[in-house]
């Protein structure tokens, strides 16, 4: 699957019989992958996640490029960069204070 964001040819493997996804860097247990390199782009990798990876079901497992799995379920109802099926605003222009990426790194935001 074409899951651009992170970089422009991203991709994030499916093995549906077995209700499995590797998703490499863009999506991870409460975080998506960085948008702030090289052909990173935050609306792209949203996009990638809602309309591709949020069409799976919500029993699919996701294998993380880093950290723990988790399954779209999980990251529909609970991801803080993309949850559910509304938009938030892009977390480098409209987030204030601090905000955890990959579970480890925490990043401060100020507008």
């Amino acid at each position: 699957l074409h899951t651009p964001g992170h970089t422009p040819g991203s991709m994030s493997f499916l093995f549906e019989e077995e209700k499995l996804l590797v998703a490499g860097d863009t999506l991870f247990q409460g975080s998506i992958g960085r948008t702030d390199l090289w052909g990173g782009d935050f609306n792209t990798i949203e996009t990638s996640i809602r309309e591709v990876l949020y069409k799976l079901d919500e029993a699919t497992t996701v294998i993380t490029g880093h950290g723990a799995s988790t399954t779209i379920g999980k990251e529909i109802r609970t991801n803080a960069f993309v949850r559910g099926r509304i938009s938030l605003p892009d977390p480098t222009t409209a987030v204030s204070g601090p905000v955890r990426c990959h579970n480890r790194l925490t990043i401060h935001f100020f507008r």
